[in-house]
C-alpha cells in the first residue's frame, strides 16, 4: 500500500512540474508563432526550439525546487515570469513596429522610446491585448502548479544536489544541440547560409531568424552571453583581413579625376534616419546639396536591417 501511494504521489508531483514547464514553453511558443515574428524557414513543430524551451524550463524548475519556502518559491517564479513576459511581449511589439527583433545592445536606446510613446501605444490593438492576456493566463497557470509541487527531499543538501544535477544535465544538452546542426551547403551560386541553423547560431547576424530557430529563451541567453563575453575572432579571419588590406584594390573608372581642379568633396553619412525625412521642409540644405552636387542612390550598407 505504501509503495502504491508513493508511486501515485510521485506521478502527481511530476505532473505539477510538467505543468509549470508546459506553461513556460507555451508562453514562448505563442509569441514565436505570431505572424509578425514567425518565418517560413522554421515550422511550428520544429524540434530545435521546442527542445531548447524544454531544457530551459527544466533549469527553471530545478532552481525553484531548491527554494526552501513555498512563498519565496512563488515570489521567485512571479519575478522570473514577469521578466520573461515583458521580454516576450516587448519583442512582439518591437517586431510589429520595426519588422525585426531587438538584442541586448538595443536596450541602451530604450530611453528614446519616451519620445515615441504615442506611436508605440497605437500598436496596442485587439491582437496585442489578446496576446498579453494569453501570457498572463499562462503565467497564472504556471504559478498554480509552482505553488503546489513539493520539494524532492526535506534535506536541503539533497535538494541542492538534485537541482544542481538537473541544471548541469540541461546545460550540457543546451551546449550540445548546436553540434547537431547541419553544415552549410555549397551550390554553384555559392554557399546557402541564411537558411541554416548552424550559420545563424555561429554568426548571430539575424535576431529574427535566431529567435524563430532556437526559441526566445535560448535567444535571450545566447544574446546576453555574446553581449558580455563577445564573439571570438579567429586567427584565420584576422589574417584574411590583413591580407586584403595589404593589396592595392584601386582602379580607374568614369568618375576618376572628376573632382580635380580645386573642387571640394563633402561626404554626408546619415545614421538612424529614413529617406522620407529628406524633404524641403525638414532638410532644405540637404536637398539643395543633392540637387547641385552628385548623389549616389545605388549604395550598399553592410548591416542587417536598419534605416
Amino acid at each position: 500500500m505504501t509503495k502504491e501511494w508513493d508511486i501515485k504521489m510521485g506521478v502527481k508531483e511530476l505532473l505539477k512540474y510538467a505543468g509549470t514547464v508546459c506553461c513556460l514553453m507555451a508562453a514562448e511558443t505563442v509569441v514565436r508563432i505570431q505572424p509578425e515574428i514567425r518565418t517560413v524557414l522554421v515550422s511550428v513543430t520544429d524540434e530545435v526550439p521546442i527542445l531548447y524551451d524544454f531544457l530551459w524550463g527544466m533549469i527553471i524548475i530545478a532552481v525553484l525546487q531548491m527554494v526552501p519556502s513555498k512563498k519565496i518559491r512563488c515570489a521567485v517564479y512571479g519575478i522570473l515570469y514577469a521578466f520573461l513576459c515583458v521580454f516576450l511581449f516587448s519583442e512582439y511589439i518591437y517586431c510589429r513596429i520595426f519588422g525585426r527583433i531587438y538584442g541586448v545592445y538595443t536596450l541602451q536606446y530604450a530611453g528614446e522610446a519616451n519620445d515615441f510613446a504615442g506611436m508605440v501605444w497605437s500598436y496596442f490593438d485587439g491582437a496585442s491585448w489578446g496576446l498579453l492576456g494569453i501570457l498572463v493566463i499562462l503565467g497564472i497557470a504556471g504559478g498554480f502548479f509552482t505553488a503546489r509541487f513539493q520539494r524532492l527531499s526535506a534535506d536541503w543538501k539533497k535538494n541542492l544536489f538534485y537541482g544542481g544535477f538537473v541544471i548541469l544535465f540541461c546545460t550540457a544538452g543546451i551546449r550540445g544541440i548546436p553540434k547537431l546542426f547541419k553544415e552549410t551547403a555549397n551550390t554553384d551560386q555559392g554557399p546557402i547560409t541564411y537558411t541554416y541553423k548552424k550559420t545563424i547560431y555561429t554568426e548571430w547576424i539575424d535576431n529574427k531568424r535566431a529567435l524563430c530557430m532556437f526559441g526566445a529563451y535560448e535567444f535571450l541567453a545566447r544574446d546576453v552571453h555574446l553581449a558580455f563575453l563577445g564573439k571570438q575572432v579567429s586567427e584565420e579571419d584576422l589574417a584574411a583581413v590583413e591580407a586584403y588590406f595589404s593589396e592595392d584594390h584601386r582602379s580607374k573608372n568614369a568618375m576618376t579625376g572628376a573632382l580635380g581642379g580645386g573642387k571640394n568633396l563633402i561626404l554626408v553619412l546619415m545614421e538612424s534616419i529614413d529617406d522620407w525625412l529628406i524633404n524641403e521642409e525638414t532638410m532644405p540644405t540637404m536637398c539643395r546639396m543633392m540637387e547641385e552636387g552628385i548623389t549616389f542612390p545605388n549604395m550598399y550598407t553592410p548591416i542587417f536591417g536598419g534605416a
